[in-house]
């Protein structure tokens, strides 16, 4: 089955003009590597979707079957209430994501 992985990688440093913390629920590449792996030992075909602003594009090129999600929404008080990928895999008639 080919699944596609969509994430939020942390960056190595936060600018200046945002909070400590903006980053906080995004993972380390360790974190999505390993998550990578071990679906892949499972024999599926991972594809990366990394979110963010080339994600449609991303989904649509990956057609993956399903989609396993840890990516968080984008900045606000509401980001992890307000994911985006679902409904941007239902927008490119993916699967259902699944988290």
């Amino acid at each position: 089955m080919r699944v596609g992985l969509a994430f939020n990688v942390k960056p190595a440093a936060t600018p200046d003009h945002l909070p400590e913390d903006a980053f906080e629920e995004y993972d380390s590449e360790a974190t999505v590597a390993h998550i990578e792996n071990a679906l892949s030992r499972l024999g599926h075909d991972v594809r990366r979707l990394p979110a963010g602003r080339g994600f449609v594009d991303a989904v649509r090129g990956a057609a993956p079957d399903i989609v396993f999600n840890i990516a968080e929404g984008e900045g606000g008080r509401c980001r992890e209430a307000h994911v985006r990928p679902p409904s941007r895999c239902s927008a490119s008639r993916s699967s259902a994501p699944i988290r």
